[in-house]
């Protein structure tokens, strides 16, 4: 695998707003009563599906109690954290636990996907958000928002894009448990006209939307 370079001279601006983005995730999480405040997160362990070369591992490791990634190659970017794996046979919360080492299996747990679980088959992910209800541990995944323009453009644009979330999709996940929300990612300069132009709903414009599942009652406690 050929490590991952992206020599830019605002890439340490980039990573300082992707960490800020997932600060105010985290905090918007903690608003809608999916997660416990940030000193409950240190009791937590950080769970993150499909990361890529962009993974935060620092800064993530200062949040949670502990940290792992799952993802099918390291791209040049090594971490003893890091779980080489089939993500498509991580269908359950119990497949995922069993990758790990037996200290990452115990306390409370934040599974976690940045716009990777659209590349799985929807039987997989539907075999997984069932199984995160039955556990009922906390759950957050960004995916594209098909529902607005541009989410579906650019969910077209990868070939490698299978589960779409559409709205039966998302009407099953408020089933199990699922909140649905849309998320606008505030460093994307491009985002301030679509949002501010006209009287459209946010869900309508926002590229992406999370999915979060509420924790068992005794997570982060």
């Amino acid at each position: 695998m050929k490590a991952y370079r992206r020599s830019t001279a605002i890439e340490p601006f980039r990573k300082f707003c992707r960490a800020l983005d997932l600060l105010i995730l985290l905090n918007a999480l903690r608003r809608r009563e999916r997660l416990p405040g940030f000193s409950g997160l240190r009791r937590m362990t950080f769970l993150e599906m499909g990361p890529g070369p962009m993974r935060l591992a620092a800064f993530k490791r200062k949040l949670f109690r502990q940290v792992y990634f799952l993802d099918m190659a390291d791209f040049g970017v090594p971490d003893p954290h890091l779980v080489l794996v089939n993500l498509e046979s991580c269908g359950s919360v119990q497949a995922i636990l069993e990758c790990l080492p037996p200290e990452a299996r115990s306390g409370p747990v934040l599974l976690f996907a940045d716009h990777c679980l659209e590349h799985l088959s929807t039987k997989v992910v539907r075999g997984l958000f069932e199984s995160i209800a039955e556990h009922g541990v906390a759950a957050c995944f960004r995916v594209p928002n098909v529902h607005s323009p541009t989410g579906q453009r650019n969910y077209q644009a990868d070939p490698t894009h299978r589960t779409p979330f559409d709205e039966e999709f998302r009407r099953d996940a408020e089933r199990t448990g699922f909140a649905v929300f849309p998320w606008i990612r505030w460093y994307r300069p491009g985002i301030y006209g679509r949002t501010l132009r006209g009287s459209q709903p946010v869900m309508s414009l926002a590229e992406e939307i999370v999915l979060s599942h509420r924790p068992a009652r005794d997570a982060g406690a």
